[in-house]
């Protein structure tokens, strides 16, 4: 939808297939970097956004009693933050968005084929486009279509989520409890629920891949004996999960592709680079994709090829850091290593303590870093986001 809108203001005619008869949001809460902020303040949806998700100054992360992680945005920049917001509630502000726009929405079409020439086959039928975005997720198998070369790996580990009414532990944080890297629990600020309109909280629990029905048949007081067992203070949201029919099960993969463009066809977001949920980082990264996408083909004086392989180029740096750091930063987190959760615990409160460490982690987290020294912003523009988000969120009706 983001692509979508992008290409609408531009004076584009952009038809939107879409595979559900419905279309919905299916999820729980995500966490919006300042680099998604970036993009929904160019689409104009920031404020709409913004008025239903919690504000996240903080990450932290226990281990029994003490704390192993504790990130604050404020040491990045004084006006950064993230947003805890329901997937349900980013969705209607970018539908709303795109249903008021000059967009062709084509719901209950599944696309079968493409091929680089911007054909593809809906229904039995072939259908043309000069230009064709593959922006349908994590688990699309659209793009082996294209001839690209594509490396696809599954994570042993995924986890359950439950959105839950009421306020977290920690108002404005994001708070995960840990034993080793086997077992993670964790509470994300999400705003208001778009269903009730009430304030809730998404809860994950991870869980391995091969043990989910497992899981799912063991009786919920055996999970909540566990998951207390690990987090105390988790107590009160764990009682509010009382059947396993309020878990969504969620597994990750990483993708990997050389470059993200064949012919008049190009490949965004999850579909183009899933990765590990651990940087937070997917759902920014696609908004990125669609605002970089459309700059792009601004350039209107050469052909759809030469400027998607310009996209391609001009993406790659950001997308590879991201990657590689999701694949490094994983097992610490997720994984049947004994070794890893111990040395994440030890390591990781040194590095809060030394600025220049602490201030690479924050750098990675708000969602602009190319490279461990180069940022897809610069100094001043970044200076410019912070206060343009404040400037906008302030001028915002209240709530």
């Amino acid at each position: 939808m983001a692509s979508a809108l992008l290409l609408s203001r531009q004076g584009h005619r952009v038809t939107l297939l879409e595979r559900f008869a419905s279309p919905q949001a299916v999820g729980a809460g995500i966490l919006l970097q300042p680099s998604g902020m970036w993009v929904l303040q160019q689409l104009g949806v920031l404020q709409d956004v913004a008025l239903r998700a919690s504000r996240i100054h903080a990450l932290h992360g226990v281990t029994g009693q003490r704390r192993v992680l504790d990130l604050k945005y404020s040491d990045y920049h004084d006006q950064a933050f993230g947003l805890g917001v329901h997937r349900g509630a980013l969705f209607d502000a970018l539908f709303k968005a795109t249903s008021a726009a000059s967009i062709n929405i084509e719901a209950g079409s599944e696309v079968e084929s493409i091929d680089p020439d911007g054909t593809i086959t809906v229904a039995g039928k072939c259908r043309a486009f000069d230009l064709v975005i593959v922006a349908s997720g994590a688990h699309t198998r659209l793009g082996r279509h294209l001839g690209l070369e594509i490396s696809e790996a599954e994570y042993p580990w995924g986890a359950v989520w439950s959105v839950l009414p009421g306020e977290s532990i920690e108002p404005g944080v994001l708070s995960q409890a840990y034993d080793g890297a086997r077992k993670m629990a964790g509470l994300l600020p999400s705003g208001r629920d778009p269903n009730s309109g009430h304030t809730c909280t998404s809860f994950f629990y991870s869980v391995r891949c091969d043990q989910r029905q497992a899981f799912s048949k063991q009786p919920i007081s055996r999970f909540q004996d566990q998951a207390l067992a690990l987090w105390p203070q988790a107590e009160p949201w764990l009682g509010r999960i009382e059947s396993h029919d309020q878990f969504t099960f969620a597994s990750y993969r990483d993708t990997i592709m050389s470059h993200w463009h064949s012919g008049r066809v190009v490949v965004i977001g999850d579909a183009a680079h899933a990765m590990s949920p651990q940087l937070g980082q997917g759902t920014n990264l696609a908004l990125v994709d669609a605002l970089e996408l459309s700059s792009v083909l601004e350039q209107s004086r050469r052909s759809i090829p030469a400027l998607l392989a310009q996209y391609s180029a001009r993406r790659r740096s950001h997308i590879r850091f991201y990657q590689a750091a999701s694949r490094i930063l994983t097992p610490f987190y997720q994984s049947d290593s004994w070794w890893a959760g111990a040395l994440r615990d030890w390591t990781t409160p040194i590095g809060s303590r030394v600025a220049p460490f602490n201030r690479q982690s924050l750098a990675t987290l708000v969602g602009f870093k190319t490279g461990i020294f180069s940022s897809l912003l610069n100094k001043s523009e970044r200076e410019q986001l912070f206060a343009s988000i404040e400037d906008s969120l302030e001028q915002a009706p209240s709530a």
